[in-house]
Formats: structure tokens, C-alpha cells, sequence
């Protein structure tokens, strides 16, 4: 099994390689909810975060995987650039949660 997903892993990123063009991850950024939302929406969020940074994880390490095991020079600049945006999407993400949750807790201090 391991095997085929390495097979396709390579295929995939020769695929990319010939169309010059960085695999892109299909993981959903959560919408942050209001600081009014309902303890439901915050719940739906959270569970939704989660679910955001374990998919980047495994398309990083997928990329890292797939760098460590290509020859082809242009194949593991790919996957590194791919890699590395997927990494600053999400922290870019966290970033905007943090500074919004911070607010709330400078407001609610007043």
C-alpha cells in the first residue's frame, strides 16, 4: 500500500513538474466566526480548525515525503515551494485568529 502511495505521490508530482506548476493543497480555511457567535458556531469552528491544520500537516509532510524522495531538481523545488505556502497560509491564518481573540480579551479587560 505504502508503495502505491509513493507511486502516486511521484506520478502526481511528475505531472506537476511538467506543468511547471506547484501542487496546491484541497484544505478548507475555516471562516472565523464573530466574537458574538453562539457557543455552537465557536464549537463548529474549532472542530473545523482542527480539521484545517491536520489537513496542511499531512499535505506538508506529503511534500517533504515527496522532496526527500524525487531526484528531479525541479520536483523537490515543487514540493519545497508548495510546502512552504501551504505552511505560511496557515500560520498567516492563526495570526489573524490570534490578534482577533487578543482583541476580544483587551475588550472585555475594559
Amino acid at each position: 500500500m505504502k508503495s502505491l502511495l509513493t507511486f502516486l505521490s511521484i506520478s502526481l508530482l511528475s505531472t506537476a513538474a511538467l506543468a511547471d506548476d506547484s501542487p496546491k493543497h484541497n484544505c478548507k480555511v475555516p471562516i472565523i466566526p464573530s466574537t458574538q457567535a453562539s457557543p455552537v458556531v465557536r464549537k463548529y469552528f474549532d472542530k473545523h480548525s482542527l480539521e484545517y491544520r491536520d489537513c496542511i500537516k499531512k499535505f506538508v509532510d506529503e511534500q517533504h515525503d515527496i522532496e526527500k524522495i524525487t531526484s528531479n531538481s525541479t520536483a523537490q523545488a515543487l514540493a519545497h515551494d508548495s510546502a512552504e505556502a501551504a505552511t505560511k497560509e496557515y500560520n498567516d491564518f492563526m495570526a489573524v485568529l490570534n490578534e482577533r481573540n487578543e482583541n476580544t480579551h483587551a475588550d472585555e479587560d475594559n
